[in-house]
C-alpha cells in the first residue's frame, strides 16, 4: 500500500489512534504534519525511529508504504492497542531446538562420557560389557559426524576411540590401565560434545566445492 500524507479510512483510522498516544494535534501546524511525524517515528527509514514498532517504509520522495504487519512478528497491538510478542516458552524451544540442531551428537556423547566416569566405580562384568557396545557406537556416530563436517581430526581420534572399545574383537588390558583410559575417553565425549557443532551451510558446500 503507497501513502502520500494520505491514508484511506481505515489507516486514517489507525494513524490517529497512534496520534492520541504518542502526539498532540496541537503540536502540529496541519493533520499533514501529524501524519508526517507518526510515520517518520514509526518507520526504521526514518531518523525519527524511535518507538520500536516498524509499521511503515519509505518508497520514494514524500511516498511512504504500510508494512505488511501480518507477515512479521513485530505485528502490534500498539497499531491498534499492544505489542504481538513470541510467548516466552515458545521462545525457549526454538532457542533449545536449535542447539541440538547444531549439535546432534551431544546426547549420544553425554551418555557414553557419564558411562566412562560411573565405570571407574566397581561394578558387575555385565556393566562392562554394555559399556563397549555404548562407547564404540557414540565414538562411530561422532566420527562419521567429524568426517561430514570435514573435521578430519574429530573421524580420527573418536575412530580409534571405537576400535579401543569395540565389542566384537574385544582388546583385553588390566583394570589399572582401563581406568585412565576411561577417564580420558569421558572427557573426550564431554568436550567434543559441546565444541563440535555444525557448520554453516555455505562454509560446508564451499568445503565440499575446494575438495572436489
Amino acid at each position: 500500500m503507497k501513502l502520500k500524507y494520505a491514508l484511506n479510512a481505515e489507516n486514517n483510522k489507525k494513524v490517529q489512534e497512534i496520534g492520541h498516544k504518542r502526539l498532540s494535534i496541537d503540536e502540529c501546524d496541519t493533520w499533514q504534519n501529524t501524519i508526517r511525524q507518526i510515520i517518520y517515528d514509526h518507520s526504521s527509514d526514518s531518523d525519527s525511529f524511535r518507538t520500536g514498532v516498524d509499521i511503515f517504509y519509505h518508497l520514494g520522495h514524500g511516498i511512504w508504504g504500510l508494512r505488511d504487519m501480518l507477515s512479521t512478528t513485530q505485528t502490534n497491538k500498539n497499531f491498534g492497542n499492544e505489542l504481538v510478542e513470541p510467548q516466552p516458552n515458545e521462545t525457549e524451544n526454538t532457542e533449545k531446538q536449535s542447539f541440538l540442531d547444531k549439535r546432534p551428537h551431544l546426547i549420544p556423547s553425554l551418555i557414553a562420557a557419564i558411562m566412562l566416569i560411573l565405570s571407574l566405580a566397581s561394578w558387575p562384568y555385565g556393566y562392562y560389557q554394555l559399556l563397549r557396545w555404548i562407547t564404540c557406537g557414540a565414538g562411530v556416530y561422532v566420527a562419521c559426524i567429524g568426517y561430514n563436517w570435514q573435521k578430519t581430526w574429530v573421524s580420527w581420534v573418536f575412530g580409534f576411540v571405537a576400535v579401543l572399545f569395540n565389542p566384537l574383537i574385544p582388546i583385553h588390558l588390566s583394570r589399572e590401565i582401563w581406568q585412565p583410559i576411561d577417564a580420558v575417553c569421558a572427557l573426550l565425549f564431554f568436550a567434543i560434545a559441546f565444541i563440535l557443532k555444525k557448520p554453516a551451510e555455505e562454509k560446508q558446500q564451499g568445503a565440499n566445492e575446494i575438495s572436489e
